[in-house]
């Protein structure tokens, strides 16, 4: 009798307590809210007027140093690159993601980013030709992501540099075309090949040539040039004269035109973490083998508590490492070298002082770190950062935790502040920009869509013409998912309010076949609050909330197959196994009652 009795109950329980959901469409790509706060922010920011740095958000002015460069380009440039990995996974919704890269590109043509070039002694006249790679090759990139999510080719238009009474013209094809014969064709003082361009006239980086590699991968194809057909020669010239065997980290540079040409061998964390994280895009064999290998000599645990770690500017502990050759670069006024210590530009000079009044609280707990602690500067910050994103793109995700929670000893914990998640507040600026930027570009680098996924991976034209989730009325929406699958002719939507709003709002879809009819579904079922006129739907959502909302739009006039939908409540396998097995124990301790 109690068994009888026991055993409805259960059928009963299993359908009062639905199996868990994550609340979406499973098989498709998916941005969480804090993502999206992170990229709410940088949407803002990049919507300013070009010339507009704000130093709330930019930081102030820093002048020409040692090799220091304007470092705004390379914010700008990290930051686009998180946004267009963002972008990546809501390729339906491409509107806010080419505003703020079109924004952030618009900063960069800004003579902000490259005056510096035409008033150091190791510039040029020209900044976009024949070297300044450490800003032409982050150019090159950004209009190339630019590309791959508007698909308009704005960026092919000439493009104007102005300074002073200067002006200078570029646009994406040229500069393509231009770099990748000076990567062909480059030559050191003796004649020989090395398959990159310069930084600073006679400097050559990997980080800095890393990046027109990878962007000749990401631009449209050229039908003049095999764009990708250098890569392969400057992979093999790096493997053989630019990474340490011993450790994996790459050393700091070649000098190419002394009369004798030489490297300084210099290592440094920050440039291989950034190095790797982009060539994992180029060649993953050689990543694989080498990520590990780094791992072990460049991150630190435990400095500022259990379950943090950074990653080191030096694999050495902060000895300095011998060079190579004498440096022939010397200090200007009081600055140290640039390669003395472990002070490496462009950051680490401006920038250590920044962090040392936070070092000597927290070494006050913990003086047996104090060795470490007191030589950590924003170099340091700056390597861990690039770490987070290499770990994110090596699927290292024990790693990446770790580097996040050592990062927030200088950023803060991040906070919602309306739709935005920002880090930045724990008294003091680490730029506010790198400090969301950085984390948002980690952030969007899953396994599923990184840099490897990216290279060689061009859309054509037919891409651009699949039906999008065009705007959204509430500019507050969280909008976790947006994608067409072309096979079930249908068109994905997860979106919600978070904390940030409770307003309905409008999907205005676009891009629809006129002659075609179409079903709006919200949360599997039919859905009456929309509105046709002719190649767009206007969906008018109920109230928002922190609950996701799933809104399916379907081509009804093509055969489609498959649902596409989330698993219904109580399908979920691992579930029905667990409760299958509290079932299983029920009828056995019920059966040895009975005996």
């Amino acid at each position: 009798m109690k068994l009888t009795k026991t055993i409805p109950a259960i059928v009963f329980l299993l359908f009062l307590f639905p199996a868990p959901s994550r609340g979406y469409f499973q098989d498709y790509p998916y941005l969480d809210n804090e993502t999206l706060g992170l990229f709410n922010y940088i949407h803002a920011v990049s919507q300013t007027d070009p010339d507009d740095f704000n130093p709330d958000d930019w930081g102030e002015e820093i002048g020409v140093g040692i090799g220091m460069g304007y470092y705004r380009r390379y914010i700008l440039a990290f930051t686009a690159y998180g946004v267009s990995m963002a972008a990546e996974h809501t390729p339906a919704y491409p509107k806010p993601f080419t505003e703020a890269l079109d924004g952030l590109t618009q900063k960069m043509l800004n003579h902000h980013c490259w005056q510096d070039w035409m008033v150091a002694d190791w510039g040029g006249a020209d900044p976009l030709y024949p070297y300044n790679i450490m800003y032409t090759g982050h150019l090159l990139l950004m209009m190339a992501f630019y590309e791959r999510q508007a698909g308009d080719r704005k960026y092919d238009s000439d493009q104007k540099l102005t300074f002073q009474d200067l002006e200078f013209t570029t646009n994406m094809t040229s500069l393509s075309g231009n770099l990748y014969d000076l990567i062909l064709n480059n030559r050191d003082s003796l004649g020989e090949k090395y398959y990159a361009v310069c930084c600073e006239t006679n400097r050559v980086f990997v980080p800095c040539n890393v990046m027109p590699h990878y962007a000749l991968h990401v631009v449209p194809p050229d039908p003049g040039r095999d764009l990708e057909a250098v890569t392969p020669l400057w992979l093999a010239w790096i493997k053989e004269n630019m990474q340490d065997p011993g450790n994996a980290f790459f050393y700091e540079m070649f000098v190419p035109f002394d009369p004798q040409p030489y490297i300084i061998k210099t290592l440094n964390g920050a440039y291989t973490a950034w190095s790797l994280s982009f060539l994992d895009g180029l060649d993953h064999k050689f990543v694989e083998a080498a990520y590990p290998v780094f791992k072990k000599n460049a991150v630190i645990e435990d400095v500022f508590g259990t379950d943090t770690a950074f990653i080191l500017t030096s694999p050495s502990g902060y000895e300095p490492v011998p060079l190579a050759a004498p440096d022939p670069y010397s200090p200007q006024s009081s600055e140290p070298s640039c390669h003395s210590h472990h002070h490496t530009c462009p950051f680490s000079y401006a920038a250590q002082t920044m962090f040392q009044p936070l070092i000597a609280h927290r070494a006050q707990s913990s003086p047996a770190r104090l060795g470490v602690m007191a030589n950590m500067n924003a170099m340091d910050v700056l390597s861990t950062v690039f770490g987070m994103v290499l770990a994110r793109e090596m699927d290292d995700q024990d790693l990446f935790r770790k580097l996040t929670k050592g990062v927030e000893v200088f950023f803060g914990q991040p906070a919602w502040q309306e739709d935005k998640w920002q880090y930045g507040y724990f008294g003091f600026n680490f730029l506010k920009v790198a400090q969301n930027g950085f984390p948002l570009l980690a952030r969007a680098l899953t396994p599923e869509s990184n840099f490897r996924t990216i290279a060689d991976s061009h859309r054509g034209p037919e891409f651009y013409r699949q039906p999008i989730l065009s705007s959204v009325s509430n500019p507050r929406t969280f909008v976790n998912q947006a994608i067409w699958d072309p096979d079930k002719h249908r068109l994905f939507l997860t979106i919600n309010g978070g904390e940030a709003t409770s307003e309905p709002t409008d999907l205005i879809i676009a891009n629809l076949d006129p002659d075609s009819e179409y079903k709006v579904m919200l949360g599997g079922k039919d859905y009456s609050g929309w509105t046709r006129s002719g190649s767009q739907i206007v969906v008018t959502t109920p109230a928002l909330s922190a609950s996701e909302l799933e809104f399916q739009i379907t081509d009804q006039s093509a055969g489609t197959s498959g649902c596409g939908c989330r698993s219904l409540p109580g399908s979920d396998a691992s579930w029905w196994l667990i409760l299958i097995g509290i079932l299983g124990f029920v009828l056995v301790r019920a059966r040895r009652r009975a005996r």
